[in-house]
């Protein structure tokens, strides 16, 4: 991608062009790091495409413009605004309020042009006055801010980016229809189920390529395949195995000793072949009176339970292996990622941390302060602008909105008094 950037200064009361300018950009890595998404973003609940969040890329991920009153260094990587430059004005959508630094979208001036698109906005003499140095693109919810930029109020939830800064938020992990399971060579496999049965359904969609995105691509996730499946067993639980391409599927009863019992079957997600595991039903050592019995998983060919703040981890037959005692007062999931067991919960009113039982202790991630109730965690998986964040007891994305897609430092100094209309033009092409 490359763009030009016109600046066109006028007198407000004659309409004359006082000063005009065409400046080149430099694109910053920040496209090129949205697109390398988790891949659990793919697609949200009931197979609502996160792509449709981010394309056309000009519709959100490029439509706040950004007026700086210093030059900003030009490194690709170092793109967030950090609230640490001097903020002349935003423009995002279509406005027509009286923040003093926010212009408005010229809808009827923007569109498509040749392999490309042009975005417009226009600033009223009494909006973004100061000495301009530096423009850039970022995203609409920077551009809608105006002067409140300075608040932080800076991420958004990654899964739902198109709505709003304070978005809903879909959980990484849960039961739902719609869940996310793994991805295979180019597939991203999901399934549905019915929660009091034995029918399954996987669909398979074709994986986006960030190398066929364009300005103007509207979307580039298709469903390639749906398979029904009947289970050998009711699926109450699930766990993946997705270097081997494996789900397993778990069905957990209580016994009249109020133990909890498990049937397991496994499904190869290329062949569709499944296989039950347990003939019968295999007794654990965790136990408990609660109708919604537990958490569980299939890690490294052993049965994982958490239930009470316990995790038991047991072999196939029943025999049990570990007995951890938790630091937390609930469990709302637990999952498996690279062969490591994760589980979502807290460990204190005011806390919402994930922690990973390792092979030894677990490990509890450190209780960072985040942004309206969420505390982040460090994610080896998920990288800037995407943060791992826990709320409650569950496990979320959001995402960072302060970025710059582009960096225009000014060949010279723009200077908009209250005697001046400005409108800025961005035209962007590949």
């Amino acid at each position: 991608m490359q763009g030009k950037t016109t600046f066109i200064l006028k007198d407000k009361d004659t309409g004359k062009i006082v000063d005009e300018r065409e400046e080149h950009n430099m694109v910053t890595n920040a496209l090129r790091d949205i697109f390398d998404f988790p891949k659990i973003m793919l697609f949200t609940l009931n197979s609502n495409s996160m792509m449709g969040n981010y394309l056309p890329i000009y519709k959100n991920l490029l439509h706040g413009l950004m007026l700086f009153g210093e030059n900003i260094p030009e490194r690709k990587d170092d793109y967030f605004m950090n609230e640490r430059y001097n903020i002349v004005g935003t423009a995002g959508s279509a406005y027509t309020g009286t923040d003093p630094k926010r212009g408005t979208f010229n809808e009827s001036a923007s569109g498509s042009i040749e392999n490309g698109y042009r975005l417009v906005w226009d600033f009223a003499p009494e909006k973004a006055i100061g000495t301009i140095n530096c423009a850039g693109l970022s995203c609409i919810h920077s551009g809608n801010r105006g002067s409140t930029f300075s608040a932080g109020d800076i991420y958004t939830s990654a899964m739902d980016f198109g709505n709003s800064s304070n978005g809903k938020v879909f959980a990484l992990t849960g039961s739902f229809q719609g869940t996310y399971i793994m991805n295979r060579g180019d597939y991203h496999y999901y399934y549905q189920y019915t929660t009091a049965g034995k029918a399954l359904t996987l669909r398979k969609y074709i994986a986006p390529d960030p190398e066929k995105i364009h300005i103007t691509t509207q979307s580039v996730a298709a469903l390639v395949e749906t398979k029904a499946l009947n289970l050998p067993i009711n699926m109450n639980e699930f766990s993946v195995d997705e270097d081997n391409g494996k789900l397993y599927i778990m069905e957990l009863t209580l016994n009249s000793s109020k133990r909890v019992c498990v049937k397991v079957a496994v499904l190869d997600v290329t062949t569709y072949e499944i296989e039950l595991i347990t003939e019968e039903p295999v007794e654990t050592l965790a136990s408990t009176s609660n109708t919604s019995i537990c958490n569980a998983a299939i890690n490294n060919g052993k049965i994982c339970i958490e239930i009470n703040s316990q995790l038991y981890i047991h072999n196939l037959d029943g025999t049990l292996e570990k007995q951890y005692s938790l630091l937390t007062s609930s469990v709302s999931s637990m999952f498996i990622k690279d062969g490591v067991v994760w589980l979502c919960g807290r460990y204190s009113s005011s806390a919402s941390p994930c922690y990973v039982a390792i092979e030894d202790e677990p490990v509890y991630l450190p209780n960072i302060s985040g942004y309206n109730d969420f505390r982040f965690h460090k994610n080896k998986n998920i990288r800037d602008p995407f943060v791992a964040a826990g709320n409650s007891q569950s496990l979320y994305i959001m995402m960072r909105t302060d970025y710059l897609a582009t960096i225009n430092n000014l060949s010279e100094p723009l200077v908009k008094t209250d005697q001046h209309a400005l409108q800025v033009r961005y035209e962007l092409t590949e």
